[in-house]
Order: structure tokens, then sequence, then C-alpha cells
């Protein structure tokens, strides 16, 4: 009940916070799908989402599509202009894509398709995956077969707010409507 009662206070002290530094909103992740509901008392909604793709694959054949490292600058680049044509996104300053690179197996092209993906226990995350919606299942294919991992998850721009698994809640300060599916994307979990 305390560890609320300070949580609640902290919240709104960091509301007025923003509302005085005159922010049109503030944003957040919930680390845990329940944490959705608490957030809403305090004026939050979802906002920010993915489609979340699951697949046990075979592993054992080659890749369909040639598989290649790309450096951090040209992901920069190929993620900006890939979600300039969603509603609003968040544009990650490149120390953060760098980050998120460096704490993983590497950004890589696959065909016309870009993968931030990391590997563990024979499981691919791909936690960001730009690709056309009827290229992502070779993608994937080729993304397990290039790890040799069986199970493989990725998380795509939602494209559909029917599609959408929230993972970022937005609360605004002043009226703002963003029109369509936001892309938070890199939550780093």
């Amino acid at each position: 009940q305390r560890q609320m009662c300070i949580r609640d206070r902290l919240l709104g002290f960091a509301h007025e916070h923003a509302k005085d530094a005159d922010l049109a909103a503030t944003f957040l992740r919930p680390g845990e799908p329940a944490l959705f509901a608490y957030y809403s008392r305090f004026g939050y909604r979802p906002c920010f989402g993915v489609t979340a793709i699951e697949r046990q694959l075979c592993p054992d054949a080659k890749p369909m599509l040639p598989v290649r490292h790309l450096s951090s600058s040209a992901y920069a680049t190929i993620r900006r202009r890939y979600l300039q044509s969603h509603a609003s996104w968040i544009d990650w300053p490149d120390a953060v894509l760098n980050y998120a690179v460096s704490v993983s197996e590497g950004v890589f092209a696959v065909g016309d398709a870009t993968a931030l993906c990391e590997t563990a226990c024979g499981r691919l995350t791909v936690f960001e995956l730009f690709c056309a919606s009827e290229a992502q299942d070779e993608v994937l294919r080729s993304l397990a077969s290039y790890f040799a991992c069986r199970v493989v998850s990725a998380r795509v721009p939602a494209e559909d707010a029917a599609m959408m698994q929230p993972v970022g809640m937005l609360c605004p300060h002043r009226p703002l409507e963003p029109e369509g599916v936001s892309y938070m994307g890199l939550t780093l979990e």
C-alpha cells in the first residue's frame, strides 16, 4: 500500500513537471501487462504498439535470402526511412540505436528487410523487423537458418490497430491526438 502511494505521488510529480515544462505528453512502457490498467487511472492510454510474430521453424535449411551485417549508421538511416510512413513514431537518438546494436547480435539486412537480432538458448528474438508483410515468413526462415534457431519471435511496427499488441502508453498534457498506430520500438527489456 505504501509503495503504491509513493508511486502515485511520484507519477503526479512527473506530470506536474511535464506540464510546467510545457511538454505535450509523457509516455511510458509498462513492465508487465497488468500495469496498463494501473497507469490508465492517471490518464495514460495505449498508444504505441507492435505486431508480435512467433514461429517454430526448422533451422537446418539453407537461408532462402542472403543475410548480411549492417552498420549502426545504416540501420539508423533505414529505420527512419521505413518509419516515415507511420502516423507517429519515436526517433531514437543515434546513441540509443548504437547501444541497441552493441548489446545484441547486431542488425542484419535480409533481402529488402532489416532486423535487429538477439539469440539465446536456440531462440532468435528480432527486436525490430522492418519488412513488407508478404516477405515476413521468408525473412524469418532465413534468419532462423542463419542463426541456427528453432524458435523465432519478432516485433513489427503495427499497421492496423486491431492487430496491435500495446507496448507503450501516452498521457497527453494538452490536446493531442496522434492519428493511426504509433510506434515506439526499442523497448530493450
